[in-house]
């Protein structure tokens, strides 16, 4: 075989193995999961509510949390959840009271999701950032932002 004919297989082969490496190194880095919301036992105990996503939304000017109604016979300050809530962002310690972009009132259900919208002071928290929630007394660490 010559040389010529000899790259032309080869350079297929090394691309098709670069392609297959990749896949896998990306399906072993998603394999291993967000890490677990450390303190949501708390949440759900006090509040009754189970925090299921922290979106960066707006341009990365506004944090959309969404919560699942888990016992809706355990009182729910709604004006906790608006005005005493803070964000924590874990990977340089970025503290801010949370300030809500709208009021909310409603209904408690179980088993349904609502959502408040906050300002993210000064863009802190990004896509892919872990942050800690604190309402009130009760902390949930490690809630990765989306």
């Amino acid at each position: 075989m010559t040389k010529n004919r000899l790259s032309i297989l080869i350079a297929p082969a090394v691309a098709i193995l670069a392609l297959m490496g990749s896949f896998l190194a990306v399906r072993a880095w998603n394999a291993r999961g967000a890490p677990e919301m450390a303190g949501a036992e708390k949440l759900e105990e006090r509040w009754g509510i189970q925090i299921t996503m922290l979106g960066v939304t707006a341009d990365g000017g506004m944090l959309d949390l969404r919560y699942r109604m888990i016992d809706p016979t355990k009182v729910i300050d709604l004006q906790e959840l608006e005005t005493g809530l803070r964000f924590i962002v874990e990977k340089n310690g970025y503290a801010f009271k949370a300030s809500t972009a709208m009021r909310h009132r409603h209904e408690a259900q179980m088993g349904l999701i609502y959502g408040l919208l906050y300002f993210n002071e000064n863009g802190m928290v990004h896509p892919g950032d872990l942050v800690t929630v604190q309402i009130g007394d009760v902390r949930v660490e490690h809630v990765p932002a989306q």
